[in-house]
């Protein structure tokens, strides 16, 4: 093969070249270098020895033979994909080998991505650790301010005394103290019902209910509120509300609870026309009481059931235009006081007659 024949076979070889991947470069220089042949290139050598071959057989039938005339030989081109060997395009068409260097790219990327996410875990926890001691050392975390709303006759001060907090409790502490509400209510009886929740940043909100007055107790010419709940309060107090009915002799308990429990079923003409309430138990109930109305007529009815009925007063005393006694113990019946009062006559004149003839008999006796 001449020097022709090696400078066109370069133009094939440096296209080879390029194909090769970088680590199959850097060793085929190494092996040139050495003088040896790369192993992966041992399956190009059948094709080589092949093109020898054919170069052979292409002169020998260059040379006319022996005793032969000129025949002219005529070439036909190559068809691409024959069994010679791949072409060009077929060439291109295989897949290429991806090499160590073309995965690194990728694994340098998720590994940050797993840094990231390591750093990022590390940096919250310490960070809300940090965030979390510097609030529990700053002042925030501290009980600055009770702020009360809704009292209308317990003070303020009163209600942040039952409190017990001083202002140096964590805020947090005293918002999910169980006993706060209760200690509220037990020192204030007016108070109701109590809802506390956070303001602002270390602030205490407390919206207080109260029980309603309903009535005035009279114990030893002392008037005492009564509030809606048959609370007698201890404190003194005066009477500032004329349309409330003022108590006699009912104490705390069942009796004025249940007079209390229906206070509010009464209808408000006769609310407002009772003028006291006396608790006049008998032999045979308990739970009697004595309404002395504002008109002179007066009621009697149990405390227990007296809601049933007291809300026909008006109707009653339109039937009966004249003052008197409406008995709702057992029913409904009016008596006028004139009735009564012939009634307690005639009583009283008959017992004095069976005093006098009592009388009369022991002295018959004794002269006897």
């Amino acid at each position: 093969m001449g020097k022709d024949d090696q400078d066109i076979n370069k133009p094939s070889e440096s296209k080879d070249t390029e194909m090769l991947t970088p680590w199959q470069k850097e060793n085929l220089k190494y092996l040139e270098h050495v003088g040896d042949q790369p192993r992966w290139k041992t399956t190009e050598e059948p094709n080589v020895i092949k093109a020898e071959e054919t170069e052979k057989n292409v002169d020998k039938k260059d040379q006319p033979a022996e005793g032969s005339e000129d025949i002219e030989v005529i070439e036909e081109p190559a068809k691409e994909g024959t069994k010679d060997g791949p072409t060009l395009e077929t060439v291109k068409d295989l897949p290429k080998s991806k090499s160590f260097a073309d995965k690194l790219p990728k694994m340098k990327e998720a590994r940050q991505k797993r840094l990231k996410r390591r750093l990022t875990l590390l940096i919250s926890v310490f960070g809300i650790g940090a965030i979390g001691t510097m609030y529990y050392v700053s002042p925030l975390s501290k009980l600055n301010k009770i702020e009360i709303v809704g009292n209308e006759l317990v003070t303020s001060e009163a209600i942040a005394a039952s409190t017990k907090l001083t202002g140096k409790e964590f805020i947090w502490t005293a918002y999910f103290n169980n006993e706060l509400i209760p200690r509220i209510k037990k020192e204030n009886p007016r108070i109701k019902d109590v809802d506390i929740r956070l303001s602002r940043l270390n602030n205490l909100k407390v919206t207080v209910t109260e029980y309603a007055e309903v009535a005035y107790a009279k114990e030893n010419q002392t008037i005492h509120a009564v509030l809606e709940n048959g609370t007698i309060l201890r404190e003194p107090t005066e009477i500032k509300n004329e349309t409330f009915p003022v108590l006699i002799d009912f104490k705390e308990g069942d009796n004025l609870n249940y007079l209390m429990a229906s206070f509010s079923k009464i209808n408000p003409e006769v609310m407002a026309n009772i003028k006291e309430i006396k608790s006049t138990p008998s032999s045979s109930n308990a739970y009697l009481m004595t309404m002395t109305m504002k008109d002179g007529n007066q009621i009697i009815a149990s405390t227990r059931d007296y809601q049933d009925k007291i809300n026909y007063y008006p109707q009653v005393i339109a039937d009966n235009p004249s003052k008197g006694i409406v008995d709702m113990e057992a029913g409904i019946f009016f008596t006028t006081f004139e009735s009564i009062e012939a009634e307690k006559k005639a009583a009283q004149a008959e017992k004095e007659r069976l005093d006098w003839e009592k009388q009369v008999e022991e002295e018959n006796n004794q002269n006897n």
